[in-house]
């Protein structure tokens, strides 16, 4: 699993964890970043045991 935290200045570097048994524990942080309401997006994705991405999506925050 991967994540990305994107804001009206940029966006930090994908940040990822193995996940086992359905659970992962992803954190991110960009120095400078400010969280202005509904400024934020979060990307995440996950993939299969090869490698290709099976699953993405956007958190509005």
């Amino acid at each position: 699993m991967e994540v990305r935290i994107r804001w009206t200045g940029g966006a930090s570097p994908w940040y990822g964890v193995p996940v086992a048994d359905r659970t992962g524990y992803v954190t991110a942080s960009q120095p400078g970043a400010v969280h202005k309401p509904r400024a934020l997006e979060v990307d995440y994705r996950a993939f299969d045991r090869d490698g290709r991405e099976v699953f993405s999506d956007i958190e509005y925050g």
